[in-house]
This record gives structure tokens, C-alpha cells and sequence, in this order.
């Protein structure tokens, strides 16, 4: 009889990627939130990103 290996749907590695993704997703939406566009290294960018997450 042929014994197959039952293979796991989510790996270690997967879940520790799962993790850093959703960390750094998380940490960019604080980013935006909290962004003072008064400060200095304030660019165009980051201040559009920022206006469209606080629905400005």
C-alpha cells in the first residue's frame, strides 16, 4: 500500500509572512492617520495618502 505524506495547507514560513505583511499594512494605515503634513520631511505624497485614508 502507498503512504502519502498529508501536507500541511499552511507552513511556518507562511504564517510567519502572514504576519510581517499584515504588521506592516497595519503600521503604513497608522503612518497615514497620524501624519502631520507640518512637520518637517512632510512631501506631497504622504499628505495625498494621508487625505485619502482620513476621507479629507
Amino acid at each position: 500500500m502507498k503512504h502519502t505524506k498529508k501536507h500541511n495547507k499552511i507552513s511556518i514560513g507562511n504564517l510567519i509572512s502572514a504576519l510581517i505583511f499584515a504588521l506592516l499594512l497595519i503600521a503604513m494605515v497608522m503612518f497615514t492617520i497620524t501624519y502631520d503634513p507640518s512637520k518637517q520631511f512632510a512631501s506631497d505624497f504622504f499628505e495625498d495618502v494621508a487625505n485619502s485614508i482620513q476621507w479629507k
